[in-house]
């Protein structure tokens, strides 16, 4: 059975130019190691796979669907170019995870808006 969330847990998926950041609490980075164990444990030919913010979002904000959630998404101006990065010539797109503080989360999902957005203000939260 697929691991349910803490209501605790908060991440944001930013897309920047070179990669994707994932900036969540420390309750959001236990839920993805119960996902990833489930998905470590499941049957490889069955497929099994884990959406992250479906996975770690919680029913407040699934149900309530206004405001900010939980788990959300946000780009950065320029992330369309991530599509045309040269990897052969050394340029790196990426997958960073970090753990962020609540205040930076609070910073970070003060950003979110319904939809998406583009913002030009760089993401980087005080660590």
């Amino acid at each position: 059975m697929q691991p349910v969330a803490n209501e605790k847990s908060r991440v944001c998926l930013n897309f920047a130019v070179d990669g994707l950041t994932v900036y969540c609490n420390r309750e959001a980075l236990i839920d993805l190691r119960d996902q990833l164990d489930w998905l470590i444990s499941s049957p490889q030919e069955d497929h099994y796979h884990c959406h992250v913010l479906m996975a770690l979002e919680n029913d407040a904000s699934k149900l309530k669907g206004r405001g900010i959630r939980n788990a959300g998404v946000r780009f950065s101006e320029g992330v369309e170019k991530m599509k045309d990065a040269d990897l052969i010539g050394g340029e790196c797109v990426d997958l960073t995870f970090m753990v962020a503080t609540e205040a930076d989360l609070d910073a970070i999902q003060a950003q979110q808006e319904p939809g998406f957005e583009f913002s030009s203000e760089p993401l980087e939260p005080d660590v």
